[in-house]
């Protein structure tokens, strides 16, 4: 590197210094003391570091603006704040991904219902089923109560494998009668779950679903006039 290149760049430095020195210099602090008196000064106090201030130049121009440090309270708000933007956004995503799921896997209103009344159908059958067997164990129980009275009237007693019978059964009717009421209440459910698509891929294609036709109610006969 030549000389005169030195001297160049050793002047850019020593220009720059300069520069960044005399910016310094032309900073100033403006803040409102605790009497309410606008103050601008050199220095910032440290009693002061936590207030609202901004910095200027010698001619006035904000070159800055500094914002008073948040109290605990605020801060706390602040934060209650953010969780609550963040959990809407969480929600506005998913609602985006089931809306996405919800129209790839329907193609109309119509299929939804079809889709509706077929899970509905095979679940009436389990209850159905459930009803049936509760049924047969309601009449075996009957069965059993009267082989117990024919017992205690000839022999003076039930013996312990009847009364063991006639608490096997009525288990059996009490579980299957919490099996149709979880049973039902999944059909509720489902009808309830369904009724949300349909109305949502409704809203979303700006499509609504066909009115359930009524049968009209048959008109009384005429009485025969003579």
């Amino acid at each position: 590197m030549s000389t005169r290149t030195l001297s160049i760049l050793l002047s850019v430095s020593v220009f720059l210094l300069c520069s960044q020195v005399q910016a310094e210099e032309d900073r100033y602090y403006r803040y409102t003391a605790t009497n309410g008196v606008i103050v601008i000064d050199e220095f910032l106090p440290a009693e002061y570091s936590a207030s609202a201030y901004d910095i200027i130049n010698k001619d006035g121009v904000v070159i800055e603006h500094i914002a008073r440090e948040l109290t605990s309270s605020e801060v706390l708000v602040q934060e209650r704040k953010m969780a609550q933007e963040q959990l809407r956004q969480l929600k506005i995503r998913e609602q985006r991904n089931t809306d996405r799921l919800l129209l790839s896997t329907f193609s109309s209103i119509g299929d939804i219902e079809h889709t509706r009344d077929r899970i509905i159908k095979q679940l009436d059958n389990k209850v159905e089923t459930l009803r049936q067997n509760r049924i047969e164990q309601q009449r075996l129980l009957s069965n059993t109560y009267d082989d117990a009275a024919n017992m205690e009237r000839s022999l003076g007693k039930i013996s312990a494998p009847v009364r063991n019978n006639i608490e096997i059964h009525k288990k059996k009717i009490s579980e299957l009668s919490e099996l149709i009421d979880d049973a039902a209440a999944v059909v509720a459910e489902t009808r309830n779950e369904y009724q949300i698509k349909i109305d949502r891929y409704g809203r979303l294609t700006n499509v609504k679903p066909e009115p359930v036709k009524s049968t009209p109610a048959a008109k009384p006969a005429m009485p025969k006039t003579n």
